[in-house]
């Protein structure tokens, strides 16, 4: 990574031969819902909404009503060899189309470490058509090691950018000794690699869940508003008063409202 940027990923660790005899198959792996998903000769962008409020606020303000849809990714449980005791196919990710030429893969939840090198080999054709990577994450600014008092209390964005992204970025960068890890630092690490820009957007956010309203998104959207792409992608029409519930927090609970 360039001496700036601090993105860790370590697909698999190391396993004496020995051991690699005696493993069992790992579990849940993903597969494509379709079987030759279309990738096309090239595309000016592709985002990454890495969680579940990073797909949300990606629905909100960057998808129509009806975006196309690529393939889906689904996680399927390979461990048992009785099809009756399988677990059903769930969905982890959806790819889309959201303009002419750029992508969007919005994941439904977090992914796990162990398989972000799989997830990562799997949109990797579409990654590499790409002209330009953007990668969305969140995290609770818990998380974020600092002495300022302040930040523990107000939600903030850093970044991390390849060496490759010569843009101007109108934000700080991820301190030390703050890292990421897993799904957003292998997008990182793959780009990276293969001298390709790409730009990291972290969001810290203060409150146990952020939601998607007009308090949690406006440091997000305040930051992503001052990228060019950005501003080219963005439904301009887009209210907060009439944003359906996308929020996790509500399709998952048993709250009445």
């Amino acid at each position: 990574m360039a001496p700036v940027s601090r993105a860790f990923w370590n697909g698999a660790e190391d396993i004496d031969d020995d051991e690699e005899e005696t493993m069992e198959p790992r579990g849940p792996v993903y597969a494509f819902k379709e079987e030759k998903p279309q990738v096309e000769d090239s595309y000016s962008l592709m985002i990454f909404a890495t969680d579940q409020f990073c797909t949300d606020y990606c629905r909100s303000f960057l998808m129509s009503n009806d975006p196309k849809v690529i393939t889906e990714i689904e996680e399927v449980d390979e461990k048992s060899s009785d099809e009756h005791i399988k677990r059903p196919q769930t969905p982890v990710a959806i790819l889309h189309k959201i303009k002419n030429d750029v992508l969007l893969l919005a994941c439904k939840r977090n992914i796990p470490l162990e398989y972000s090198n799989d997830l990562l080999l799997m949109v990797a054709p579409w990654l590499d058509k790409s002209k330009d990577a953007v990668v969305l994450a969140s995290k609770p600014v818990a998380e974020f090691i600092t002495s300022n008092k302040e930040l523990e209390e107000n939600a903030f964005v850093r970044v991390l950018k390849t060496k490759s992204y010569t843009d101007s970025i109108p934000c700080k960068q991820l301190e030390v000794p703050n890292a990421v890890s897993g799904f957003p630092a292998a997008m990182m690490t793959w780009r990276q690699i293969h001298e390709q820009p790409c730009v990291l957007s972290v969001y810290y956010y203060a409150n146990s869940l952020p939601l998607i309203n007009t308090v949690d998104v406006a440091p997000l959207r305040n930051h992503l508003q001052t990228f060019k792409w950005y501003q080219q992608i963005e439904n301009a029409k887009t209210d907060l008063t009439s944003i359906p519930l996308y929020n996790h927090v509500f399709e998952n609970s048993n709250m009445y409202l």
